[in-house]
């Protein structure tokens, strides 16, 4: 069960120690450590002073403000500067859940067929 009660103008998430107890707490006796909540909070806020430094502003990830459309802008401003007799392929993977289901033997395989470098192979391999 969780509470809330303002204090200070902040709203504060408290759960009970037992079902059966009105008496609340925000730091876990069992765990010796405080609320998983107050942990997310803290985490966000010194992430959000964190991840610019980070994360380049090329990536739409990560960030509140991203948007897959960025990434698709740079990839047709590429793609209309491509010299038409040059052979070129344009990979563009989504990471979010693209680990999870790509077959990487496939992929592999695939890019054998069409005769990419061994120093990219590498580096996906990585």
């Amino acid at each position: 069960m969780a509470a809330a009660g303002e204090t200070n103008g902040l709203v504060d998430i408290c759960r009970y120690r037992s079902p059966q107890s009105r008496v609340y707490t925000h730091y876990s006796t069992v765990h010796d450590m405080h609320t998983r909540i107050e942990y997310w909070l803290v985490a966000r806020a010194l992430l959000a002073s964190l991840l610019p430094g980070i994360v380049g502003q090329e990536q739409s990830g990560f960030t509140p403000v991203g948007s897959l459309s960025y990434n698709l802008r740079t990839l047709f401003g590429v793609i209309s500067r491509i010299d038409p007799s040059v052979r070129v392929a344009a990979i563009f993977l989504d990471e979010e859940k693209a680990i999870d289901s790509v077959e990487w033997g496939f992929m592999e395989a695939v890019l054998l067929h069409i005769v990419v470098g061994d120093v990219f192979l590498k580096l996906l391999k990585v």
